[in-house]
């Protein structure tokens, strides 16, 4: 028979100390502000450049003398 294995026990702590202070909480906001405006930003300018790439694929058909 094998060996029954350990358990592994799951101790539960208290938070360390209080919430904290009114500024680390505008901080908390803001960081979290920044990222939300940064994936925005990130999503628009994929959604631009995927329109810039259809219409570039539209205007493949015509004859441009760089391409050739």
């Amino acid at each position: 028979m094998t060996a029954k294995p350990d358990i592994l026990r799951i101790d539960v702590l208290p938070p360390v100390s209080r919430p904290g202070s009114p500024e680390r909480a505008e901080q908390a906001i803001r960081a979290l502000a920044r990222i939300i405006g940064r994936q925005i930003a990130r999503e628009q300018f994929r959604e631009q450049v995927a329109k810039e790439g259809v219409a570039t694929e539209s205007h493949s058909t015509s004859r441009d003398p760089d391409k050739a």
